[in-house]
């Protein structure tokens, strides 16, 4: 590998000494012979195209091999001109080109006839004889007619059978681009709009962009493409927003969808559940002046009332009724589940020493689904109590029936976008394009916790609020025949407010209960973040011979400012409870598990796990990629594509808060921030066979190497949440504190944290909860940003936490290095002729240094029992290991 990468090093500098290429990122090139009716090539022809409509022409001539380019054409439909002197003029009318195409065209000339001009209609050019990438463009009337769902037009993308749609959990803060390139994952793509970043660089997600009435085409390379393109390691999207021309065009449109009169949802629950969206725009174009200046406007709003369904409940909860309930002196409808009741139809008569174990085991199962179906905070009832330990329920406990039931989604989302094109001369033109979009969102269902959609409850949705602006200029210079010059400069910024369900109980405690329930906070709110991008980028394009030159530079400036109280909220995990945890007796009559709906009614979760701190960032990103490439015409039926791509970023990195830290991150080999990778050289090649020359077929090869750039929220969290500024702890479940309990630091656990019982006298010592500012009321300790605690700052060092339950860290590993992907392809392509063309195609992608969390300091059984030892040598008199403190 690092061969390939000197050799790619060398290459550079080479092309770079040679002279320089283009960015076909927005743009086509059209190439081809010119010959005779013999077959002789001419040189010196003269070949125009032009675009009536926006007045736009371009010339070249072909040179002593018959050979001619015309580089950076925008896309549409052109007149193609070709004049020679002892010819007939040839004229091509509708030859369309689309985005990224390396179209040929070769023209054969007429000896002059009584008809000076042959006259004849462009074919579609559907087989591209110089391109060795894999591609797929999806045209105007595709994006036009074929059918879609919310009018999200990136999923066209999904009618090329090598992109699969993105299965990975969804995040509500963190969406991915929802696509999936030769298995990379949906966070390693790029898109760009108009030839200007359009990713969301804190999540690598992709930013809002235009209307489906503002794309002209879009194209989707999936394999192999050239060395322009950078900071992907998946796949490369590019969009291109329509422009106005000389005749004024305008649509408008509507779409409604409502309960009265489309199918019901087959899942809901509920008899005509609320329904209507609405999706409603237009847009225009014309000439402010003639030939010269032209505008293009689209708008698009949507507006939605719709039910989100919930399966809680379904089932019953897994239980059922207990046919001798009265036996155990329990009430009549008492609920268990169907093994405990199975288990307990077969219990001992009241005389048998056995009873009593029975009758107590009968009393839990029930009373535990009691308390998790109907338990009411105050009530002086039984279930207003946890039944393992008589501590009254806190006042956020919700039961599980009050979360039964659909709620409500709306949807209030706008997108606006305005293109300018103005022409200065034959030479220079100039592109300007701004884009606002405006939304607020309610009901967002999430599946981050591993929980099936339908399992949230409303207090588990979440809301989001953004309003993601850009504007971009391009600028198109002409020197001479064979260079061309674009400039681009983009600013962008995208403020999103990702928050917490606004229904009952959205700001409580989250309770995770899988298979049955998920409800309260979502865990990943809230976010409060603006990214801003400057983004420069200059491509210089050189045609010499054979060769068509291309070089670049890209420039960006991302500074970010986010808060992001990551579980800060807590959560607590539920999940199937051994009977013989809660009595050894029970394991003597080998009892039934009781349920995870059960063990929260009986207060005894598996783990708690919470942040709490400073959840406050500000930092920037900067980010520099160079490329060189050559596009090789070697002989007319073969091109060779080689160039190298060099990508560089000054990625965030912070300094440890102080020397203990800093001792620890150097003994685990981890840091704060994205180490910075210097070395990522990306060599690419590629070759394009037309075996018979006659345009009809051809036969590609590539291989490249394409580096990934990671998301800046693992700057983010390696930073805030670091073990000191908002560290996150987790406690596991552990016995509740009763009446004969003795105050302990042990008994900091996430039964008693649950069960409100943690401030409690008889369960830790004095003032310590306090310290850790345990708030019983809410389950939980202090969520608010920026709230005392122990937990913060390496207090926790000195203040006898024990080491299980001591804060950790989303560190970053010091050998951390960018990922990338080797990709190589192999297909061939025939033109069957009625616009039908038939291709095969092997794509191999192999994915290297994958991000991936890991746990760097796992428990040391060895060290721990060794410390104990010493301390307890030394008169420390500790009675667990997990006690000891540093």
């Amino acid at each position: 590998m690092k061969i390939i990468q000197q050799v790619a090093c060398a290459l550079f500098v080479l092309i770079l000494a040679a002279s320089g290429f283009s960015q076909t990122a927005v743009t086509a090139d059209l190439r081809g012979t010119v010959k005779d009716p013999n077959g002789a090539v001419i040189q010196n022809a003269t070949i125009t195209v032009r675009d009536e409509a926006r007045n736009f022409e371009r010339s070249a001539q072909s040179n002593g091999s018959g050979y001619y380019t015309l580089l950076s054409l925008p896309p549409g439909n052109y007149t193609l001109t070709v004049e020679a002197k002892g010819f007939a003029k040839h004229v091509a009318r509708n030859v369309g080109l689309t985005v990224g195409q390396a179209a040929d065209y070769p023209v054969t000339l007429q000896l002059p006839t009584a008809e000076t001009e042959v006259t004849v209609t462009g074919e579609p050019l559907l087989v591209e004889t110089a391109k060795t990438s894999t591609s797929t463009t999806i045209g105007q009337q595709r994006i036009d007619n074929l059918p879609i769902n919310g009018r999200n037009y990136v999923n066209f993308s999904l009618t090329n059978s090598q992109v699969q749609r993105d299965v990975a959990p969804s995040i509500g803060a963190a969406p991915t681009s929802g696509l999936n390139f030769g298995g990379q994952r949906a966070r390693s793509n790029a898109v760009n709009v108009d030839g200007m970043d359009a990713v969301d660089n804190s999540v690598n997600g992709i930013r809002s962009t235009l209307s489906q009435e503002g794309v002209q085409e879009f194209q989707i390379i999936t394999n192999g493409y050239e060395a322009e393109y950078g900071r992907a390691s998946g796949g490369v999207v590019n969009i291109i927003t329509k422009s106005g021309t000389n005749d004024f065009h305008g649509s408008a449109f509507g779409y409604l969808r409502n309960r009265k009169f489309q199918a019901q949802n087959p899942f809901t629950n509920t008899p005509d559940p609320a329904y209507t969206r609405v999706q409603a725009g237009l847009a225009f174009g014309g000439k402010l002046k003639k030939d010269s200046t032209f505008y293009f406007f689209s708008f698009e709003t949507t507006r939605r009332q719709e039910t989100g369904f919930s399966t809680i409940g379904a089932n019953n909860f897994g239980l059922v009724p207990l046919t001798n309930a009265a036996s155990f002196g329990l009430p009549a409808g008492s609920l268990v589940t169907p093994a405990q009741a199975t288990f307990l139809a077969g219990a001992p008569p009241s005389g048998n020493p056995l009873f009593p174990v029975f009758a107590g085991y009968a009393q839990l199962a029930a009373g535990g689904s009691g308390v998790a179906l109907l338990g009411t905070p105050g009530a002086l009832t039984a279930l207003g109590f946890f039944p393992t330990s008589g501590s009254p329920l806190p006042a956020s406990f919700h039961n599980l029936l009050s979360q039964v039931g659909n709620y409500p989604v709306s949807e209030a989302t706008d997108v606006y976008s305005l293109r300018l094109d103005h022409k200065f001369s034959g030479s220079n033109s100039v592109m300007i394009r701004g884009a606002l979009s405006p939304s607020d969102v309610t009901g967002i269902q999430v599946n981050a916790q591993n929980q099936d959609f339908g399992q949230n409850a409303f207090s588990r949705t979440s809301t989001q609020n953004y309003h993601d602006g850009s504007i971009g200029v391009q600028d198109t210079w002409i020197l001479g025949s064979n260079k061309i010059n674009e400039a681009r400069y983009q600013y962008s910024r995208r403020g999103l407010l990702y928050n917490f369900s606004r229904g009952p109980g959205g700001g409580d405690v989250a309770v995770n209960i899988p298979g049955v329930a998920f409800f309260g906070r979502e865990p990943f709110s809230f976010v409060n973040r603006v990214e801003q991008r400057h983004q420069i980028s200059d491509n210089f394009s050189l045609i010499k011979g054979r060769h068509s030159f291309k070089f670049g530079a890209d420039i960006n400036h991302l500074p970010v400012t986010a808060d992001f109280t990551v579980n800060f909220g807590g959560i607590y995990n539920f999940g199937e409870l051994g009977a013989s945890s809660l009595a050894t007796a029970f394991g003597v009559i080998n009892a039934p598990s009781f349920s995870a709906v059960q063990a929260y009614g009986l207060g005894i979760p598996q783990v708690f796990i919470q942040g709490v701190g400073n959840p406050h960032d500000s930092f920037s990103m900067n980010t520099l990629g160079f490329f060189a490439q050559d596009s090789w015409r070697v002989r007319n039926n073969l091109t060779f594509n080689y160039g190298v791509r060099y990508d560089y970023e000054l990625s965030p990195v912070f300094p440890a808060v102080n020397a203990l830290s800093q001792a620890a991150q150097d003994a685990l080999n981890i840091t704060q921030g994205i180490p910075r990778d210097n070395n990522n050289i990306a060599p690419r090649v590629g070759l394009a066979w037309d075996p018979k020359g006659d345009g009809k077929t051809v036969i590609r090869s590539s291989y490249g190497m394409f580096y990934d750039h990671p998301l800046l929220a693992l700057a983010f969290d390696s930073d805030v949440a670091d073990g000191s500024q908002a560290p996150q702890f987790i406690l596991f479940g552990g016995s509740p504190c009763n009446a004969g309990s003795s105050p302990s630091p042990i008994n900091l656990n996430a039964t008693n944290t649950f069960q409100g019982s943690l401030g409690n006298a008889n369960c830790t010592p004095a003032g310590f909860a306090t310290g850790l500012n345990y708030q019983s009321a809410q389950q939980r300790f202090n969520a608010t940003p920026n709230a005392p605690s122990l937990f913060t700052n390496q207090a926790y060092l000195g203040a006898g936490v024990p080491l299980i339950s001591q804060p950790f860290g989303f560190p970053t590993g010091k050998n951390f290095q960018y990922g990338y992907a080797e990709q190589a392809g192999l297909s061939i392509e025939h033109d069957m002729g009625h616009e039908l063309a038939v291709s095969a195609t092997y794509n191999f992608t192999g994915g290297h240094h994958i991000n991936r969390p890991i746990n760097v300091n796992p428990a040391n059984p060895k060290a721990l029992i060794e410390n104990w030892e010493r301390a307890n040598a030394a008169g420390q008199n500790f009675s667990t290991p997990l006690s000891v403190a540093t």
